[in-house]
C-alpha cells in the first residue's frame, strides 16, 4: 500500500480492533473463557493477544521506546562490559543519571526523554532501580539453588517491566476494548511470578 505513516496507523488501528472485538465475541461464548482467553491462567493466546494490543496503542509507542532505551543500555552494562567491577561502577553512574532524573534534572538523552514518560504515568523510582539490582545481582551470583531464589532475582528483573506495561495500557485510549483489559491482567506483575514459575516448571 502506498500510503504515508499516519494512514497506515489508522488502517492498522481499523483492523486490529475490528480483529478484537470478533475475539471479544467468541471469547464471551466460550465456556472456557475465564480470566484469561483459556481459563484462568495465562496461554499463548494471551501471549500473542499482547502483540496485537499494543499495535493499537500507537499513541504509547514513544514511550515504550523511552523504557526500552534505558533497559537496553542497562543490559549492556550489566551483560557487555566484560568485567564484574568495571561493570558495577557503570551501573552505579547510571544510577546516578537516574537520581538526577527523579530529582528533576535529567542529564542524560535517555533520561530527558524518560523524564516524560515517568511525569506522566507517574512511575516510582524504584522500578527503574530495582532492574539495576538485578544487574548487579549477575556480577556475583551464577547459579540459583531453588526457584524461590529464582523468583526472588525475576522479582527484580521482570516483575517491573509487566507492571509497567500494566499501568501504560491502564492509560490507553478508551476505545480498547475487552481483550486489552485481559491482557493488561496478563502483563501485570500479579501475574508474572506464578507465569515464570510455571514456564520453569516445564524444564525441571
Amino acid at each position: 500500500m502506498h500510503l504515508d505513516e499516519p494512514a497506515r496507523n489508522r488502517w492498522l488501528q481499523h483492523w486490529t480492533l475490528k480483529a478484537l472485538e470478533a475475539l471479544e465475541t467468541h471469547l464471551a461464548k466460550d465456556r472456557e473463557t475465564g480470566r484469561f482467553c483459556h481459563g484462568d491462567g495465562p496461554t499463548f493466546a494471551d501471549i500473542c493477544l499482547a502483540g496485537q494490543v499494543f499495535a493499537v496503542a500507537i499513541d504509547l509507542r514513544q514511550h515504550f521506546f523511552n523504557v526500552y532505551a534505558y533497559c537496553r543500555i542497562s543490559d549492556d552494562l550489566g551483560d557487555e562490559v566484560g568485567d564484574s567491577a568495571a561493570s558495577l561502577q557503570l551501573l552505579d553512574q547510571w544510577e546516578g543519571e537516574l537520581n538526577a532524573c527523579y530529582d528533576g534534572h535529567p542529564r542524560h538523552p535517555v533520561f530527558v526523554a524518560l523524564s516524560e514518560t515517568v511525569r506522566m504515568f507517574e512511575i516510582p523510582r524504584q522500578e527503574f532501580a530495582d532492574l539495576l539490582t538485578a544487574f548487579r545481582q549477575d556480577q556475583t551470583v551464577t547459579r540459583y539453588e531453588t526457584f524461590v531464589d529464582l523468583l526472588g532475582y525475576c522479582r527484580y528483573s521482570a516483575t517491573w517491566c509487566y507492571t509497567w506495561a500494566g499501568i501504560a495500557m491502564t492509560n490507553a485510549s478508551g476505545s480498547l476494548i475487552t481483550p486489552v483489559r485481559r491482557c493488561n491482567s496478563l502483563i501485570s506483575g500479579r501475574t508474572s511470578a506464578r507465569t515464570m514459575l510455571r514456564a520453569a516448571s516445564i524444564f525441571r
